[in-house]
């Protein structure tokens, strides 16, 4: 993906990075006031992150001698895809970079 999107940069003339990519969206959301949620939207999250936001309910892990509690990978797919304000802030960008799908008129 990274040679893709150099070589894209090289055709038009521009110079950049592949980390614009990440980067700029989350300067985006955090200048618009969804700074709170540009770890979620980077997949740069922890387990702590879900719990203490309530985003979640806690799973006891199986798999620990300490029997510590974890958020588990289908419970954290679920809880992103009704996360209000991430939500809102992909809206946002979609808006922003012109790739939201116009509304049909009816």
């Amino acid at each position: 993906m990274r040679q893709v999107f150099d070589d894209l940069l090289a055709k038009a003339g521009l110079e950049g990075t592949f980390v614009m990519l990440r980067k700029t969206p989350a300067n985006i959301l955090r200048a618009k006031g969804y700074g709170n949620v540009i770890q979620f939207f980077l997949s740069q999250e922890n387990d702590a992150m879900f719990l203490e936001n309530g985003i979640v309910a806690k799973e006891l892990n199986k798999n620990s001698v300490a029997e510590k509690f974890h958020v588990g990978h289908e419970a954290k797919i679920e809880a992103l895809k009704k996360h209000p304000q991430l939500l809102e802030a992909i809206d946002l960008l979609e808006n922003e970079f012109g790739l939201a799908i116009p509304e049909e008129e009816g």
